[in-house]
């Protein structure tokens, strides 16, 4: 039978040359019980103190697997499909940057900083700045006018002359 319990701490130690995760949890009634953390190949995280997890018997006198854990700070956004992986602050739970698989093909990458979205129809778009998938770039600008600054110099105002003869110049090109 399996338990749901409140995560009080977690830590990695060596156990027969392999690095493991011990969670251990209050089960309410003032049992604890620590429990070997299993999570996916390629998942490396870590549960905060009051996250939920849900552990089951495992051979040995007493032995628990922690095998699912539940965030009650930040709810989920996700649709039906969509998968979103998010790193937390430890002292307050809070999301600090995310991973978003979106049920629509969209991917994006986010902190509160800044964001990178490739769209389903392979365009990306990195802080407003799209390059689609001929390689045009868009952008909306900061104050007026889009603009692109490549090796230093400002596109959208920049123009050409051609000298037409010594000391005069021709018309923008």
């Amino acid at each position: 039978m399996g338990r749901l319990a409140k995560t009080l701490s977690f830590v990695q130690r060596l156990y027969n040359g392999i690095v493991v995760g011990d969670v251990k949890a209050d089960t309410g009634g003032g049992y604890n019980l620590t429990a070997r953390h299993m999570a996916p190949p390629g998942d490396d995280s870590q549960p905060l103190p009051g996250d939920y997890v849900a552990t089951i018997p495992t051979t040995g006198e007493g032995n628990q697997l922690a095998i699912a854990y539940l965030d009650p700070v930040n709810q989920s956004s996700v649709g039906a499909g969509g998968k979103r992986i998010y790193a937390r602050d430890p002292a307050t739970g809070a999301t600090v940057c995310q991973v978003w698989l979106r049920n629509n093909g969209d991917i994006i990458i986010a902190t509160a900083a800044g964001s990178f979205t490739m769209g389903a129809s392979g365009d990306v778009t990195i802080n407003g700045v799209t390059i689609d998938t001929s390689g045009n770039i868009t952008t909306t600008g900061a104050i007026s006018a889009p603009s692109v600054i490549a090796a230093t110099k400002e596109l959208a105002g920049h123009t050409h002359s051609v000298t037409t003869a010594p000391g005069t110049t021709g018309p923008n090109l």
